[in-house]
């Protein structure tokens, strides 16, 4: 591997050699609180995409997190605010509006046949949450990360070990 073009210190390659070879897993998924079969019965009666989910889970652990809608909007990418326009505010679960032109193919829809949980309602939920530990004493860590989101494009960030 080409460890030496990131350092020089024989150790520290060497850290990098053993965290590729014993990897953590992270399986990130979205989840929704009604069945595939609830979703496809009524995403056929309306007529619609189902392009709202619950939560985010990490190796199958997290919780349904409601956020303000001031939060929810100022994480919206200017281009997107741009597209949507005002008419169109994102729901309470953070899901882009269900009415809206970007969302959904400009067919016949029966809005009023989806259910307000699917899209418009947020109810928070407790449930541990996923920590991954790893050892700052090795120097380097290898993670690999496994999506089986079935709607979400997933991003996340990483923050360094203090030094």
């Amino acid at each position: 591997m080409p460890w030496k073009l990131i350092s020089n210190d024989t150790k520290a390659q060497a850290a990098m050699q053993n965290a590729f070879n014993n990897p953590e897993m992270v399986v990130l998924s979205d989840w929704t609180h009604m069945t595939s079969q609830e979703i496809r019965d009524v995403s056929v009666a309306a007529n619609i995409d189902p392009f709202c989910t619950d939560s985010v889970l990490v190796n199958g652990k997290g919780s349904v997190n409601c956020q303000p809608s001031s939060l929810i909007e100022s994480l919206i990418p200017p281009p997107v605010l741009a597209l949507l326009g005002p008419d169109f505010p994102y729901s309470a679960k953070g899901c882009a509006p269900l009415r809206s032109p970007v969302e959904q193919t400009n067919t016949t829809h029966f809005f009023d046949l989806v259910p307000p949980s699917m899209w418009d309602v947020c109810t928070a939920t407790s449930a541990p949450s996923e920590v991954i530990t790893l050892d700052a004493q090795t120097g380097w860590a290898s993670l690999n990360f496994i999506s089986t989101s079935s709607v979400l494009e997933l991003t996340g960030e990483f923050t360094p070990f203090p030094r």
